[in-house]
């Protein structure tokens, strides 16, 4: 279930013109993504950390 929400997260980030959720949301996931993939081998772990920051950096500045 983790993965897959973790995916459903960075997917959804990634098909978004502008943030698509709201603050509170968005606040939550910045939390729980770095967390949800400690679980992962270290290089999985930390691509996919920097795909959702970038999406994030991507989204604010839209």
């Amino acid at each position: 279930m983790g993965d897959l929400r973790r995916c459903f997260i960075v997917a959804e980030a990634r098909g978004a013109e502008t943030l698509p959720w709201d603050q509170d949301s968005t606040r939550l996931y910045r939390k729980i993504v770095p967390q949800m993939v400690l679980w992962l081998p270290e290089e999985e772990a930390a691509q996919l950390k920097f795909e959702f920051e970038a999406e994030m950096v991507r989204l604010k500045a839209a």
